[in-house]
C-alpha cells in the first residue's frame, strides 16, 4: 500500500471522468463522416497474416545470405522491419477492441497471428491489461497504464 500512496502523490490526478467517450462524441459531432470509419473490418486479419508473411520471408531470405549481410539486416530491420512491428501492434489493438470480427475467439486468434513475429507472446496480456485499463481508467489499483 505504501507504493500506491507515493503514486498518488507523485502525480496529477483528474476527477473528471474518463475522456475517450466525450471525445469520440465531440468528433462525430464536428465530423459526422468519421462515423463510418468506426466499424469492424474483416480485411485487416489479411493485412495480419500479410505482415507476417512478409516478416518470415525476409527473415528466411536473409537467414540463407548468411552472417556477411549482417549490414542489410540492420537496414530491412530498420525500413520495413519497424514499420511491420508498428502495424502488428495496432493489429494486435484493435483485435484486442473485437474490431476485426464479431467473435471475440476470432479476433483472438488475428492477435496471436498478429503476434508471432515478436521474440516473446504478448497479445493475450496486452489484452486483459488493456481492457482493465478501459474499465478502470485512473483507478490506480486496477488500471494498468498507470
Amino acid at each position: 500500500m505504501h507504493n500506491l500512496k507515493v503514486m498518488e502523490a507523485a502525480f496529477y490526478q483528474s476527477e473528471c471522468d474518463q475522456p475517450h467517450p466525450g471525445r469520440a462524441r465531440a468528433i462525430i459531432k464536428a465530423h459526422p463522416e468519421v462515423r463510418q470509419l468506426m466499424v469492424r473490418n474483416p480485411w485487416t486479419a489479411l493485412i495480419a497474416v500479410s505482415i507476417v508473411v512478409l516478416q518470415t520471408a525476409i527473415a528466411c531470405g536473409m537467414g540463407t545470405l548468411g552472417f556477411s549481410y549482417w549490414w542489410l539486416s540492420l537496414l530491412l530491420a530498420f525500413c520495413i522491419g519497424a514499420f511491420a512491428n508498428h502495424a502488428n501492434y495496432v493489429i494486435i489493438h484493435d483485435a484486442t477492441h473485437n474490431l476485426i470480427f464479431r467473435s471475440p475467439s476470432w479476433n483472438k486468434m488475428v492477435a496471436v497471428i498478429a503476434d508471432l513475429p515478436n521474440l516473446t507472446p504478448g497479445a493475450m496480456g496486452f489484452r486483459v491489461y488493456h481492457l482493465k485499463h478501459h474499465s478502470h481508467q485512473g483507478d490506480y489499483e486496477w488500471d494498468a497504464d498507470l
